[in-house]
């Protein structure tokens, strides 16, 4: 279709006979040039007063081969809306609620003047409640909402081009916004109330079909009631009739054995013909009148008998409708069993999971209070081994002090007498070097044999006698009971280097270690 040809179109041009079409560049109404200009005030005047553009769709075209790019009522431009579709965000804002006010005022009349709008889809199968919901971001008007369904409560389950319910529109509409606004995710209260809406509208659309489902059963049992009724009503009058053609079918054998008897009375009476002429006429005159009622009741019977066969038609639908509709039946409570079989499956199997748990909790309730238990007893331990760690390095540290102080004196000795090898004092020496001894412990063997390796090798290199030496080792056999088994090797190692005896009487081995 050219420019041309839409120019020479009629202004309302009309697919059927109640659908109304108008060109959105040639002949737009006025109702959609006020609800273009967003005057919703005025656009609500006008639809009170013209209610037939309420149901006009305002069609766009394109300019090359006239398919249609866009095909709306003005109910659908509207929902399109976003101020129709979210509502009043800030209740402060005086013109916002005004505005919206005046939308939801001008829905109502649309609604009021053609209520097929809001069950009317667009040129894409979207009705004004998706084109509403694919608006709302996160934040539906469910006044609007409520308007809608209350026009059209099936809305609920009618799906969009992309296979959607205007519920999973709701639904992907308030997940973005809370995925993407500062709610972490949470719905709104507008998104419930309008879940809550649609809740109810599906309710409502339920009723209606279990009404008419219960009307239509009505119906159809009164119909099987009417059928029954006049199939006895026809059975009645099939027996009358057949009771009547016997009756005339005996009064037709009646008169034939009358005429037979009077035919041959006219045999045997021939003589008194001219005087029974006249009997005669009267005979064949009632014959032809018997034959024309006879004639009349075979009409009867033909046409009793194909009303007959009418009524066996009729009642023979009716059968076959009634069983169809208890082969629906049947299928629904089929599909209800089955149903019913799979949650009583799903409940036994969540009973099964829930005494699992039960039980695991109860077992790790036990465990807990017994790593509590045992927690408390390593408590217990550790205060006990922290205590005696640190008395023994109390212990150690009091050692340690006295041997650095003994180390200390026994130092300055040792250069003292590397400072003057000529002059050396051996008694002194001796007598010094035995109350070192005594003064260590068993803790300080090591360091008393390097120290005592040190000494020997010094007095060794100063040419010491043995007698020394052995003096020595008297003094180290004193303590010799107190020292452990490695320690006493090491003795026996450093005397046999220096060419001492180390036998079993001189350096006696202690039994035990301790």
């Amino acid at each position: 279709m050219t420019t041309n040809a839409m120019a020479s179109a009629p202004a309302a041009a009309t697919n059927n006979a109640n659908i109304k079409e108008v060109d959105y560049y040639l002949n737009p109404t006025e109702l959609f040039r006020w609800i273009n200009y967003r005057r919703w005030d005025g656009a609500r005047s006008r639809a009170q007063s013209h209610p037939d553009e309420s149901s006009t769709w305002i069609v766009s075209r394109h300019n090359t081969d006239g398919r249609i790019l866009w095909r709306h009522l003005p109910l659908h431009l509207i929902c399109m809306q976003k101020e129709a579709a979210q509502g009043v965000l800030d209740e402060s804002d005086v013109q916002s609620v005004v505005n919206s006010r005046q939308m939801e005022q001008l829905m109502d009349v649309l609604l009021d003047a053609y209520p097929e709008g809001a069950s009317s889809p667009d040129d894409q199968g979207m009705l004004p409640l998706h084109l509403l919901l694919s608006k709302a971001e996160g934040e539906p008007n469910d006044r609007v909402i409520n308007l809608l369904l209350s026009s059209f409560p099936n809305a609920v389950d009618i799906r969009d081009k992309f296979g959607r319910t205007p519920n999973d529109i709701l639904r992907e509409s308030c997940e973005a916004a809370g995925a993407g606004g500062n709610g972490g995710g949470q719905t709104s209260d507008r998104c419930r109330a309008a879940f809550r809406a649609l809740k109810r509208a599906r309710f409502v659309a339920d009723r209606i079909t279990t009404t008419i489902r219960d009307e239509s059963a009505n119906i159809v049992a009164a119909v099987q009631h009417e059928a029954s009724n006049e199939r006895g009503a026809s059975q009645k009058i099939i027996v009358r009739l057949e009771e009547e053609l016997s009756n005339t079918r005996k009064e037709m054998e009646v008169r034939d054995v009358r005429e037979r008897e009077v035919q041959s009375q006219i045999q045997m009476m021939k003589h008194q013909l001219g005087s029974l002429e006249g009997k005669l006429n009267d005979a064949n005159k009632n014959l032809e009148i018997t034959k024309k009622e006879r004639d009349e009741l075979l009409f009867n019977n033909e046409s009793m008998k194909s009303n007959l066969d009418n009524h066996n038609e009729i009642v023979a639908r009716v059968r076959k409708d009634a069983e169809q509709s208890r082969s629906s039946d049947n299928e629904i409570i089929a599909n209800l069993k089955s149903e019913v079989s799979t949650a009583k499956a799903m409940t036994e199997a969540l009973e099964s999971q829930l005494r699992s748990r039960f039980t695991n909790e109860e077992y790790l309730s036990t465990t807990v209070s017994d790593l509590e238990e045992q927690l408390e007893e390593l408590k217990v331990r550790h205060e006990h081994s922290t205590k005696k760690h640190q008395h023994d390095m109390d212990a150690l540290t009091a050692d340690n002090k006295r041997l650095k102080f003994s180390v200390d004196e026994f130092t300055k000795k040792n250069t003292q007498l590397q400072d003057t090898p000529n002059m050396i004092d051996y008694k002194s020496c001796h007598r010094h070097m035995s109350v070192v001894y005594s003064r260590v412990s068993v803790q300080n063997v090591p360091n008393l044999l390097s120290t005592l390796i040190s000494n020997v090798q010094y007095l060794k290199r100063h040419s010491w006698t043995k007698s020394v030496l052995l003096r020595n080792h008297y003094k180290v056999k004193i303590h010799y009971w107190r020292m452990p088994r490695q320690i006493v090797l090491e003795g026996r190692v450093l005397l046999r280097n220096f060419g001492m005896s180390s036998n079993n009487s001189e350096l006696p081995l202690r039994k035990e270690n301790g």
